[in-house]
């Protein structure tokens, strides 16, 4: 009985730690997490909302002394922890130990989720190919690059508010991808026709 008390001690002291730990990340580093209006006078509601791509210094060049920017979907890696980290939770019965502030705002980053990952991969995807391509092809791939900003340009304006843009976010990010694509797989072709160039 002692031990399973002392068990119970020390996981009631680790949850009250992950609570304040997770509470201050919600309020002060994850960008999208913003405080509702109360709902009919009880609990007031922990959404998400907020742009769906920002504008940021580039992290790889961080020692640089004036880095480059770059776009970034609005989506701090560690959401996705937030998110495993209370399924496990709900899967073993303690959701009503956590704040309540934290079950929303994990409930909403669920239905994000899936969006923030497709779209990382594929603005990801971009600049990493953008990386790959030397002076002499730029020219030769200027059509699909400047695809890419005008839809970007679109993209800026998405807000997080899935209610009202889920329709418009998927669409958005099916192009995206397509553009992005068709981007990738040009830059292989004129590298494949390169290389036989050369071989000649």
């Amino acid at each position: 009985e002692a031990f399973h008390q002392k068990i119970q001690h020390n996981i009631g002291k680790l949850l009250d730690a992950w609570n304040e730990s997770t509470t201050h990340n919600l309020h002060h580093v994850w960008r999208i997490f913003h405080i509702s209006q109360k709902d009919k006078g009880q609990h007031h509601q922990m959404c998400i909302w907020g742009p769906v791509f920002v504008i940021t210094s580039d992290p790889n060049a961080a020692l640089e002394e004036d880095p480059p920017l770059v776009l970034e979907v609005n989506f701090h890696p560690d959401i996705a922890n937030l998110i495993k980290e209370f399924r496990a939770m709900r899967h073993l019965g303690m959701v009503s130990q956590l704040k309540y502030d934290i079950s929303g705002a994990a409930l909403s980053a669920e239905e994000v989720y899936p969006h923030a990952v497709a779209l990382s991969d594929t603005v990801r995807t971009f600049y990493y190919v953008h990386s790959q391509i030397s002076p002499e092809l730029q020219p030769l791939l200027a059509a699909e690059t400047n695809d890419f900003h005008e839809l970007m340009r679109d993209g800026m304006k998405l807000d997080w508010d899935l209610l009202i843009n889920i329709k418009r976010l998927e669409k958005f990010g099916k192009n995206l991808y397509n553009a992005v694509h068709h981007y990738r797989e040009k830059f292989r072709d004129l590298v494949r026709k390169v290389q036989k160039i050369e071989q000649c």
